[in-house]
């Protein structure tokens, strides 16, 4: 099924959303929100409904849904104010309100012309290149030969997986750590103005650059993907000033990458600007690992959270949640900026900006005392 609303277009299909012709990177917990609100968008969906279909036998905090709403909004180009196409029913819950264009996608395939397709302009093929590979192997999967369903059999000839099953209990443990998220900004339209190389050169310098600050604050690189990271500080060894030594690497980071742009001979150097979200949060792991030799999954509110206050992070500007400030107030260089909102209210809570002038207190000062490790 395809939804037209605004300036965007969702195939449920093909697991995409196209905003003013690109494409749209959508988090799964954000995906199925949006999905299921506009599928149910002649009625208002209450909060626990949305538990109950998007997390299934699992415990979320208030926090966690208001957090996909507003990633949901962001990605819409709706602040959450004017309510323009998520309405808050206070007491009740959400409902999709604008104007909505349903079209099966048989339709859509129908309409496409006959013959060889036409490549598609340069720029095109470029950003759907750096996007759309997810939507590309969904696409796959109506390409495959039909399952046969009375023996259960795969159409492949590999062994399947050996999948945990839902209700084993976790072995594991809870532990506090920050996390650091960031992206490089307007990444697909990088692609698409300067050309994949462009793009791949700088996510190499953005790669090369969050290693070596992340690294020399005892974190640990999760991912590199597209145009985006996230570090993880804390764990697997549990750290005192896990909180502090975040904020050291998203600042670091930040003065390499501003003192690169103005050294380097390149011109699309000056395109290398990055955003950056921290927050401290609990994530559980696996009991015995106290080394890594691939980087951990981090699931669950803490990384959903990270990478919201990345999201709402200017162009080379660093937030940080009220959870992290608790820690590291006493360094000097975070500033209350205001509330967080959804629709008409204020959530509790504040959001911070992370100064990263040279002349605040300087990062080398601070490494020896937030370095620390506690057993």
């Amino acid at each position: 099924m395809v939804y037209r609303f605004g300036d965007c277009e969702l195939n449920t299909r093909l697991h995409v959303l196209h905003r003013a012709g690109q494409l749209v990177r959508l988090r799964p917990k954000v995906w199925h929100v949006l999905t299921h609100l506009l599928e149910h968008r002649d009625r208002v969906v209450t909060k626990q409904e949305l538990c109950e279909q998007i997390w299934s036998n699992q415990f979320i905090s208030d926090a966690t849904l208001e957090s996909t709403l507003r990633a949901v909004r962001q990605i819409l180009g709706d602040n959450g104010r004017e309510k323009r196409l998520i309405q808050t029913i206070y007491g009740s819950g959400y409902r999709f309100t604008a104007p909505v264009e349903v079209c099966p996608d048989e339709v859509t395939q129908a309409t496409l012309p006959s013959g060889p397709a036409a490549p598609a302009p340069a720029s095109q093929r470029v950003a759907e290149g750096v996007n759309g590979t997810l939507a590309a192997s969904l696409a796959m999967r109506d390409l495959l030969p039909p399952v046969d369903t009375a023996d259960h059999a795969a159409p492949w000839s590999c062994e399947a997986p050996q999948v945990p099953h839902l209700s084993e209990p976790w072995e594991g443990k809870q532990q506090l750590v920050t996390l650091l998220c960031g992206s490089l900004v307007n990444a697909t339209a990088l692609s698409a103005r300067r050309g994949r190389g462009a793009l791949y050169n700088l996510m190499r310098v953005v790669c090369h650059l969050t290693q070596a600050a992340v690294q020399r604050y005892r974190g640990t690189v999760l991912y590199v993907a597209g145009g985006s990271f996230m570090a993880m500080f804390g764990a697997p060894v549990a750290q005192e000033k896990h909180a502090q030594q975040a904020v050291l690497a998203a600042r670091h980071l930040h003065w390499e990458l501003d003192r690169y742009r103005h050294t380097s001979e390149v011109a699309f150097a000056s395109e290398l600007v990055v955003r950056m979200g921290l927050h401290t949060g609990p994530v559980l792991l696996e009991e015995g690992m106290e080394t890594w030799r691939i980087a951990p999954a981090v699931l669950g509110d803490t990384a959903i959270l990270a990478a919201s206050y990345e999201d709402m992070a200017a162009p080379g500007a660093i937030l940080c949640s009220d959870a992290t400030a608790r820690f590291v107030q006493d360094m000097g260089h975070i500033e209350a900026i205001g509330s967080l909102w959804e629709g008409e209210q204020a959530i509790p809570g504040m959001l911070y900006r992370i100064h990263t002038e040279a002349s605040m207190v300087p990062a080398v000062a601070y490494v020896e005392s937030a370095s620390g490790v506690q057993a």
